[in-house]
């Protein structure tokens, strides 16, 4: 007796999967994103929360309350990854000169792309696409974001504050 004598195939069955229409069911399915688009606060993992200070500096994570310079939109891109919009001065965060995050672009690139990394509810890591490394804050008294962590540790956690 072969290995294969206890299979059969019911072609009757096997004709009509082989001829469903898989476009239409692709349509009905709904991508689901790890964070939903819409306004948040974040917050370093030094307990200060982050902020765009101007078009030509590097957000830093060095406020003690949230005053409106905090505000970021986020976007899901068709790619799976997230984008971030301040609200400040309406322009895209991106990763500029030596990894430092700037919210200074007036589109989507590559710059300004990353992926996130749940780790609970609200607490997540970010990867630049431009660096491939973690986004992180500086352990200095400036506190600023850099995208230049190979490994995701404790200074590289944000926590996102949904903004109502």
């Amino acid at each position: 007796r072969s290995y294969y004598s206890n299979y059969y195939s019911n072609s009757a069955n096997m004709t009509k999967i082989a001829s469903t229409d898989l476009s239409k069911i692709e349509k009905e399915v709904k991508q689901e994103f790890i964070i939903k688009d819409g306004f948040y606060i974040l917050k370093g993992n030094n307990g200060k929360y982050v902020s765009n200070d101007g078009d030509h500096s590097a957000l830093s994570s060095n406020k003690s309350k949230e005053k409106g310079y905090e505000t970021f939109k986020i976007t899901n891109n068709d790619d799976g990854t997230v984008s971030f919009l301040s609200t400040k001065n309406n322009k895209f965060v991106q990763v500029g000169k030596n990894s430092k995050l700037i919210a200074s672009s007036t589109k989507i690139g590559q710059n300004e792309k990353f992926s996130a990394t749940r780790i609970d509810d609200n607490h997540f890591y970010f990867l630049s696409m431009k660096t491939g490394q973690y986004v992180s804050v500086d352990k200095s008294k400036l506190s600023k974001l850099y995208a230049n962590k190979n490994d995701a540790k404790v200074w590289e956690q944000f926590e996102l504050i949904p903004k109502d």
